[in-house]
């Protein structure tokens, strides 16, 4: 198992939406997110979901010039913290995430 998990808005809208969100902690412990994904989902995060900036920000700028905010965000952090699994449910944002290789799944 990676030793980072980060997930974009849609993936943690959709579980809250079933009341499923707890999933993702009882599978993968700490999940991180980034600020502009955490201002997409807009509602308090539970203390397992931890917010980071992305420290790289011409990088994920580079990013949004092909897909949305908060994935060019999830996958600009997934590059600086190595080892990541991604929850990605974007079709585009999917595909780039892969051609860089990080590993992706999704709902």
């Amino acid at each position: 198992m990676p030793k980072v998990v980060i997930s974009d808005a849609s993936c943690l809208i959709l579980l809250h939406k079933i009341n499923a969100l707890e999933l993702l902690h009882k599978v993968y412990g700490t999940v991180i997110t980034t600020p502009e994904i955490a201002k997409e989902f807009m509602l308090e995060l539970p203390n397992w979901l931890l917010i980071e900036k992305v420290i790289d920000i011409k990088y994920q700028k580079l990013l949004e010039t092909q897909i949305d905010l908060g994935e060019a965000s999830a996958i600009a952090l997934a590059t600086e913290k190595g080892d990541c699994l991604l929850l990605l449910d974007d079709l585009k944002a999917r595909k780039l995430a892969s051609k860089i290789h990080w590993y992706i799944w999704c709902y």
